[in-house]
Parts: C-alpha cells; sequence; structure tokens
C-alpha cells in the first residue's frame, strides 16, 4: 500500500539530521512536496493500517521540531558573533 502525504516548505531539510535524533529512523520517499509512505503486507494477512500510518507521521514530524530548534539557536547567534568584534 502507498500513502501520499503532502507537505510545505523545503525538502531539504528531510536529508538533513539534527543533534538529537531517534534511533528509531522513519522511513518515506521525498518527491517533489510530497511524502511517499510505502507499506508491504501479506495478501493472506491483512492489517489496519492507520495506527502504522499515524505511527510513522507522528515519527516523520518530530525530525522538523529538533531541526528548528538547533536552527533557531544557530541563527541567534549569528546575530550576537558580529557584536563581539
Amino acid at each position: 500500500m502507498t500513502v501520499h502525504v503532502p507537505f510545505d516548505g523545503r525538502e531539504l531539510f528531510f536529508f538533513c539530521q539534527s543533534k538529537q535524533w531517534s534511533t528509531h529512523l522513519p522511513r518515506a520517499k521525498v518527491a517533489g512536496s510530497e511524502l511517499i509512505l510505502e507499506f508491504q503486507y501479506p495478501s493472506d494477512s491483512p492489517r489496519e493500517t492507520r495506527p502504522e500510518i499515524d505511527r510513522l507521521l507522528m515519527d516523520i514530524e518530530q525530525y522538523p521540531g529538533w531541526q528548528e530548534y538547533q536552527i533557531n539557536a544557530h541563527n541567534a547567534s549569528l546575530i550576537i558573533w558580529p557584536r563581539r568584534w
């Protein structure tokens, strides 16, 4: 099963790793402004997929939050840095 999830923003950030990260790395493909989530199951054992989709999206959503904190801290240091000289 394939799920397409649209997103706003730059796809570049899906390929960056912040200082904080999880050992459980979410897996998805990035295509333009969509995440493509792929799930494979045996045809003889159907599953309820919604909980797995929600869990994967929650894992993916952690990373931009961690990146935002680090990016904001870096940008704040750029504003302070020239004043030191």
